[in-house]
């Protein structure tokens, strides 16, 4: 197959699961990534073509009063449109994958005779929550993806009924494609590790969706329970909230209990997840409507059996089972989050979440089924 992958960047932290994809494809399809601009503290695959999106100040400046206004969602630019449509031309591709809903709309509001084109829309989280309160980004969804030649692949179901239900689009072809993790490393022996305390552990960026001031003011509650006070609370990651968090950490009292760890490498947190007692993550929608897709975090630790607490958010319920093999709590409950921690904490191992991670989110099963998706639409 001839698969041209597109988005507007390549590389950055947070879009590991991508490159992991393209990476597994460019050793048995012929793939072509195209993009605006390559993470800079990465090599530059073979596979990579950068196109930057440029525009003047005055046209920018234009665009975005009229966006704030809600009155354009618009990305023709005849430069860019020439240079993507003589890439395409060239390297002839079956099938085109854009990840992100909203970067999308620059590749198809530039590509010539997109009809003739079978493109893929993939929805990670951002591009159908938080970009969904503009009516001219709603709009231009439900122009495109009822497209036959446009299909829509969705990282949960909550997405699809979401596009369906509120937003009425009329989503000619969909696929649920379930993240998949690499869980090699996380199986690997490694050297001893011991740590002086039980801890409960969370990885994620610091991201407001993230929820840590929810999950450190839970935590709060219950270290004033004599069983639980010499109990941590290890956070790795990092991001421009840190000190907001670092702050409410002193406001309560908890400087020897939080530990901040920064980012680690993969290696490094898997040691920790493995010694922890059970893993938080209280995602919630934040100011901007933004929500989680289903976080791979989640996966991670749970494919080490932990135990994990969560909320009632996006595609999670689709992972986690309430009082299963985890427990789901409204979010912003703070007293019900704090009480889970205890339940979790009293559960201990749960072998079920690691069977079900190699069964369903394994990274190769990800790989197979999107090949085998691909394979079905070229026929």
């Amino acid at each position: 197959m001839r698969i041209l992958y597109f988005s507007n960047s390549f590389g950055t932290p947070t879009t590991t699961f991508i490159r992991n994809e393209t990476e597994a494809f460019n050793k048995t399809d012929q793939i072509k990534y195209v993009c605006n601009f390559l993470y800079s503290a990465i090599k530059r695959p073979d596979y990579i073509e950068v196109i930057p999106f440029e525009e003047t100040r005055i046209i920018k400046k234009i665009k975005w009063w009229l966006w704030s206004l809600d009155l354009y969602c618009d990305f023709k630019n005849t430069l860019f449109s020439k240079k993507l449509n003589s890439i395409i031309n060239d390297f002839r591709p079956d099938i085109i994958h854009c990840h992100f809903g909203y970067e999308a709309l620059m590749l198809l509001d530039n590509i010539d005779e997109f009809e003739k084109r079978k493109i893929i829309i993939h929805f990670h989280g951002y591009d159908a929550t938080a970009m969904t309160r503009k009516n001219s980004y709603i709009k231009k969804l439900k122009y495109y993806l009822s497209k036959d030649n446009i299909h829509t692949i969705s990282c949960n179901q909550y997405f699809i009924d979401k596009f369906k239900n509120e937003f009425h689009i009329p989503i000619s072809n969909y696929f649920v494609l379930k993240y998949g993790i690499d869980t090699n490393y996380l199986f690997k022996p490694s050297e001893v590790f011991h740590y002086n305390s039980p801890y409960i552990i969370q990885v994620s960026s610091f991201a407001e969706k993230k929820g840590h001031e929810y999950t450190i003011q839970a935590f709060k509650k219950i270290t004033t329970i004599d069983s639980y006070q010499n109990y941590k609370l290890i956070l790795i990651g990092d991001g421009e909230r840190k000190i907001e968090l670092v702050n409410l950490v002193e406001q309560l009292k908890l400087q020897d209990k939080v530990v901040f760890l920064g980012i680690l490498p993969p290696n490094e947190v898997a040691k920790y997840l493995s010694k922890a007692t059970a893993f938080v993550h209280h995602s919630i929608t934040d100011s901007t409507g933004d929500m989680e897709g289903i976080p791979n975090a989640i996966m991670e630790a749970m494919a080490l059996n932990l135990p994990i607490i969560s909320t009632i958010h996006s595609g999670i319920p689709e992972l986690i089972q309430d009082g299963v093999n985890g427990y789901l709590v409204k979010e912003k409950d703070i007293n019900h989050f704090a009480s889970r921690m205890i339940d979790a904490i009293k559960k201990g191992s749960i072998p079920e979440n690691r069977k079900k991670i190699l069964t369903e989110y394994s990274l190769d099963l990800h790989n197979t089924l999107l090949s085998n998706y691909y394979k079905s639409w070229i026929g």
